[in-house]
C-alpha cells in the first residue's frame, strides 16, 4: 500500500533539509509560529499558502502535489482496466 501525501509532513522534512527554524518560517510568512505547527499537522494547504510557502522556501510544493496526482491517477486507470 502506498504512503498517502501529507504535505505538512513534506514542509517539515524541507524545512528541516535547509536547515531553516520555524521561527525563521513564521516571520517570512508573517504568522505565528503556533500556525507553522499546524500546517505541519495538514495533509493538504489551500493554493495561496502552498504558493507563498514555495516562494519563500523556494521550493516548487506543486511540484510534488502533482505527482502524487499523477500516482493516483495512473493508480486509478489500472484499476478501471482490470473490472473492464
Amino acid at each position: 500500500m502506498a504512503t498517502e501525501f501529507h504535505i505538512g509532513r513534506l514542509l517539515q522534512q524541507k524545512l528541516r533539509d535547509d536547515e531553516r527554524s520555524v521561527t525563521w518560517l513564521a516571520q517570512k510568512l508573517n504568522c505565528s509560529r503556533t500556525n507553522i505547527y499546524l500546517m505541519f499537522k495538514k495533509q493538504y494547504i489551500d493554493c495561496e499558502m502552498l504558493m507563498r510557502l514555495s516562494i519563500v522556501m523556494k521550493f516548487d510544493f506543486f511540484e510534488c502535489l502533482s505527482r502524487e496526482y499523477k500516482i493516483k491517477l495512473k493508480s486509478t486507470n489500472a484499476e478501471n482496466k482490470t473490472t473492464i
